[in-house]
């Protein structure tokens, strides 16, 4: 049998699927905001005209019984042990909802981390920041095709000439208006093809008592 997620609509089903906001109210006590797309509307290249995240079942089983149903194999969904903990048995049992046979393997971060470079995991839950806070340190390491210095966490082999393209002119144009436009487009393909599914964004949040000398 192929691999399912080479079917754009399995990966979408997967994305409607996921109950987020139950995720985020059970696990995370309203900590978090379901992800639309895989950057925080902070990070310079959000695309605020794409569509709230939604959950819909229905939607996802008719994608799935376009496909002609569900695949028999038994699908392994990879993650680090703390997100097992908190995150694993939502994912699982929403999954399930689309007649998938799910088994969450967890692995210590080290693990996770080492499997996940060599490309050993095949489906797995992680998390990405970006530090610039610009939209280009997601599209460079996890979305480029791995050639160039380019796509180092492209551990799915994601390969798209055109968007490769596109990503790259980004770096080559200084006004931030025209720049915010091209990372902004950028980002409506990768929510078209869903080359990563994002799931959710978690709020941090920091205090300080007058009292305390630094």
């Amino acid at each position: 049998p192929g691999n399912p997620f080479n079917d754009r609509r399995f990966r979408q089903a997967i994305y409607l699927v996921i109950d987020v906001e139950r995720i985020i109210r059970e696990t995370f006590h309203e900590y978090g905001e379901p992800a639309n797309q895989p950057v925080p509307p902070a990070i310079f290249g959000y695309n605020p005209s794409l569509p709230r995240r939604s959950h819909d079942q229905a939607r996802a089983r008719a994608l799935i019984a376009e496909m002609g149903g569900p695949p028999k194999d038994p699908l392994t969904l990879d993650m680090p042990e703390n997100a097992v903990r908190r995150v694993g048995p939502h994912v699982q049992r929403d999954l399930e909802q689309l007649g998938l046979t799910v088994r969450v393997q967890p692995h210590a971060w080290r693990d996770f981390y080492r499997k996940m470079m060599n490309g050993d995991l095949g489906f797995y839950l992680s998390g990405w920041s970006c530090g610039s806070g610009d939209a280009s340190d997601f599209y460079d390491a996890c979305i480029h095709a791995r050639t160039g210095g380019f796509g180092e966490v492209n551990v799915g082999n994601c390969s798209d000439p055109s968007l490769d393209q596109r990503i790259e002119s980004s770096h080559t144009i200084l006004n931030a208006k025209e720049r915010l436009a091209i990372l902004q487009g950028i980002m409506s393909t990768v929510m078209e093809e869903l080359p990563v599914i994002p799931v959710y964004y978690i709020n941090e949040y920091n205090a300080a008592a007058r009292k305390v000398n630094w």
